[in-house]
């Protein structure tokens, strides 16, 4: 991590969903009935993780910080406090059939993936997933299923994805048993994790009509998780092992066949929610953070298998450290440069640390005219909590761009970047009339990324 990343603002679904919610809770004596009344995130509301503990959480520290930095200082290091329980956790799941040593090289290179590396250090409802997603996995493989379901249903309530670490042990753990008592079982951990994430799913998002093409279904299996390079590698090492002849002679270990078993079901589990689930509601639409919580057990099923098939897992564990650590640094996360364009786009560290800097950075200098601006909803959104970290104080004289109407508008006033792409054609087409208005544009640079803001000024009406 970067020194200033500490003091990043937040991004994605925090900066306009969690850190919300919590600064609300904090500002209102934590009063539940009334966030659970305020408006989601698409109407500008702080409501949508109401009942998340990530939000609950973000609310404690902002009672407990004065400022902003020391606030987002102690919410990335909270965060990063709940991706090293998770990181502890993969050590546990590898400890019973692996050596020390080789379970901590385990955590190393999972730490290292640049995909996992960019959300260890950043805000994001993933992390805790992956980390409370392990801790239910792990106590389903010890046959703790009361804490296997009560860990679960806590990762559902971040999101509903978090049913899918427990899904994928309770899958593993039918595999190997297949009788009707361990069905039963099954559905009495898996109902929390129902009732908790998918309830609220299935009563709020639109599910998809049958003329939708299922192009999208391939599209979004595949497609976008050649987005991870690191995570296809491991599979790619795993399959092509697997297909080898075991030169060991050994029988393979019970415990190590149950982990097997628990990544596949997890990386069907996961294909399948975000195809049929996510995909029907925002088409096309999926970034690498969502699949975090494969990337130890792809490592961990590449290096056992070839561990089966060669003998040792040293070699394979030393190769797959040196990949790690190429994909890491060519890929722009821990120590890779900053120019370069990431292996995952804009889920690797120094991808996102430029961007929201440059955000920033524009929306600042956009307010010291004075002037009226029009932003995107998002944009808008994160000026009204000072506390997110992109404006000292709520401003005045913002506006969301669907709101512009050019007969009635400021004889001088400035859309702010993104939200130039958000104009209709017509009301472009009258921006653009030098005989309407003239326009002087301010662009600003950061690490090979781009940011401007336009001032217009009426010649006529």
């Amino acid at each position: 991590m970067k020194r200033n990343a500490l003091l990043l603002p937040a991004s994605w679904d925090e900066s306009w969903a969690v850190l919300p919610g919590g600064l609300w809770l904090a500002e209102n004596n934590f009063d539940l009935v009334g966030l659970l009344d305020q408006p989601e995130w698409f109407q500008y509301g702080p409501g949508t993780y109401a009942l998340a503990p990530i939000t609950w959480m973000t609310g404690v520290i902002a009672s407990l910080t004065s400022t902003t930095p020391a606030f987002l200082v102690s919410l990335h290091l909270a965060h990063m406090a709940i991706g090293a329980v998770g990181l502890r956790e993969v050590y546990r799941f590898a400890r019973p059939v692996w050596s020390a040593t080789a379970s901590a090289l385990l955590v190393t290179v999972t730490a290292l993936v640049p995909v996992m590396n960019a959300q260890l250090g950043f805000m994001y409802l993933e992390t805790p997933i992956f980390a409370v997603g392990m801790l239910a996995i792990n106590a389903g493989l010890r046959g703790d299923w009361a804490r296997a379901s009560l860990w679960g249903a806590l990762a559902t309530s971040f999101k509903g994805s978090g049913i899918l670490p427990l899904s994928a042990v309770v899958g593993a753990s039918l595999m190997s048993q297949g009788k009707l008592t361990a069905l039963r079982r099954a559905i009495l951990v898996m109902l929390p994790s129902v009732v908790v994430g998918l309830l609220p799913l299935l009563l709020d998002q639109a599910l998809a009509t049958p003329e939708r093409d299922l192009g999208v279904v391939f599209y979004a299996s595949t497609i976008q998780l050649v987005r991870m390079p690191e995570l296809i590698i491991a599979m790619a090492f795993a399959i092509v092992f697997a297909a080898l002849p075991d030169r060991t002679g050994q029988r393979t270990d019970s415990q190590v066949n149950v982990r097997l078993k628990t990544f596949s079901w997890l990386v069907l589990s996961f294909i399948a929610f975000y195809s049929f689930t996510i995909f029907f509601v925002i088409p096309l639409y999926v970034l690498p953070r969502y699949f975090i919580a494969l990337v130890p057990f792809a490592l961990f099923s590449a290096w056992e298998v070839g561990r089966r098939r060669f003998g040792s897992i040293v070699p394979t564990v030393l190769g797959l450290l040196l990949v790690g650590s190429m994909l890491t640094t060519s890929s722009g996360a821990l120590l890779g440069d900053p120019n370069r364009i990431s292996s995952v786009g804009l889920e690797a560290t120094n991808q996102y640390a430029p961007r929201l800097l440059l955000t920033r950075e524009t929306l600042e200098a956009a307010l010291e005219t004075g002037l009226p601006l029009y932003v995107i909803p998002n944009t808008w959104f994160r000026s009204q909590y000072p506390r997110l970290g992109y404006v000292d104080s709520v401003p005045d004289r913002i506006h969301v761009i669907d709101d512009i109407d050019l007969d009635t508008s400021p004889e001088r006033f400035i859309i702010v970047d993104k939200a130039l792409d958000r104009l209709p054609d017509e009301t472009r087409q009258r921006l653009d009339d030098d005989a309407q208005f003239q326009s002087e544009t301010v662009e600003f640079t950061r690490e090979s990324l781009t940011s401007r803001f336009v001032t217009y000024t009426r010649v006529s009406r």
